[in-house]
C-alpha cells in the first residue's frame, strides 16, 4: 500500500538510482537482519538515506492513520515497524560500486544480504513493469538504472562452487 502511494505521488521519480535501490530494501521483509548499534551510527551519518527513510516513514504514518480510522486492527507502531533500514546502507554502497567484501563489513549475515539483493532485483523488475503500465517513463528509467547498479557480482553468480 505504501509503495503504491509513493509511486502515484511521484515520490520515487527524482531519487538517484543507488538511493532508490537502497530505499526499496525497506519494503522487503527483514529476514535475519541483525544490524547492530555500529550499523545504526553509520546509517545516521548517511544523510541522503536518512532523509529518504524519514520521508518514507512520514508517508507510512499517513497510511497508518487511515488504516486505524478504518478500524483495521493495527497500531501505528506495528505498521511503521514493518519498514526497517537495516539493508539500506549496504545496498546503497553495493549500488555505488563497492565490493561485496566491503559491504559485508556491516553486522549482517552475508547469505541474508545476498538474498535481499536478489529479492530487491525482483522487486525492481516488478516496479519497472508497473511504471510502464501507468506510463511513468521517468520512474521506469530510474528503476532500470537502479537494476543495472544492483544486478552484478556474487549475488547473481550462477554458483559459487562450480566454474567452467
Amino acid at each position: 500500500l505504501l509503495l503504491t502511494e509513493m509511486i502515484f505521488d511521484n515520490l520515487l521519480n527524482k531519487i538517484e538510482p543507488a538511493a532508490l535501490a537502497a530505499l526499496l530494501t525497506c519494503f522487503l521483509s527483514n529476514e535475519g537482519s541483525s544490524g547492530g548499534k555500529e550499523d545504526d551510527v553509520k546509517f545516521e551519518r548517511e544523510f541522503v538515506l536518512k532523509d529518504l527513510y524519514e520521508k518514507m516513514k512520514a508517508s507510512a504514518k499517513k497510511i497508518a492513520a487511515v488504516l486505524i480510522d478504518s478500524k483495521i486492527d493495527i497500531t501505528e507502531e506495528e505498521y511503521l515497524d514493518q519498514f526497517k533500514h537495516d539493508y539500506m546502507l549496504p545496498v546503497y554502497n553495493w549500488a555505488q560500486g563497492k565490493s561485496f567484501g566491503e559491504i559485508c563489513e556491516f553486522e549482517i549475515y552475508e547469505g541474508n544480504l545476498i538474498r535481499v539483493i536478489r529479492r530487491l532485483d525482483e522487486l525492481i523488475k516488478e516496479l519497472i513493469e508497473c511504471a510502464g503500465l501507468i506510463g511513468n517513463t521517468e520512474l521506469k528509467e530510474n528503476l532500470e538504472k537502479a537494476s543495472e547498479l544492483v544486478r552484478k557480482g556474487i549475488p547473481f553468480a550462477a554458483s559459487l562452487y562450480l566454474s567452467n
